[in-house]
């Protein structure tokens, strides 16, 4: 069977990185022997939060939100983050957190599968394991 990279694009990718980007993904993919859906620059109906690419193979799905920082960059969890100019200064990086950012878009995800996974009842639900103790495992279904 050949393998096959599928790409499903919500919107018109604009920032030349982000194209690069998947271009070589797919070809990489391709390259191991690895089939993939990918989904690139779209938002999710649930909050309108764009998301850059969420890649699905047979063995992951993955989230994937890509920065072109040409220099080092600084910040936390929490907080405004900054880049580091050529003069030795810092310079904020705008209003939004990416971390905060690449952590709503994850939550965005995981909100719309349980959607999709609550209007259709052959698709099993998400299940949580508790391991309290060495080899006894207890099932929690969320």
């Amino acid at each position: 069977m050949k393998n096959t990279v599928d790409v499903f694009v919500g919107s018109p990718i604009e920032i030349e990185s982000e194209r690069l980007f998947l271009d070589e993904l797919s070809s990489d993919l391709i390259k191991r022997g690895q089939s993939a859906i990918i989904f690139a620059n779209f938002f999710n109906t649930c909050k309108p939060i764009q998301i850059d690419f969420f890649v699905v193979t047979s063995k992951c799905a993955c989230h994937i939100e890509l920065k072109n920082w040409t220099a080092p960059v600084f910040g936390n969890r929490n907080g405004p983050w900054s880049i580091a100019q050529a003069d030795g200064t810092t310079k904020l990086l705008g209003k939004k957190n990416p971390y905060r950012q690449t952590i709503e878009c994850k939550y965005a995800i995981s909100d719309e599968m349980q959607k999709i996974t609550n209007k259709d009842k052959t698709i099993p639900k998400n299940w949580m394991m508790i391991f309290p103790e060495k080899f006894r495992m207890k099932y929690l279904q969320v």
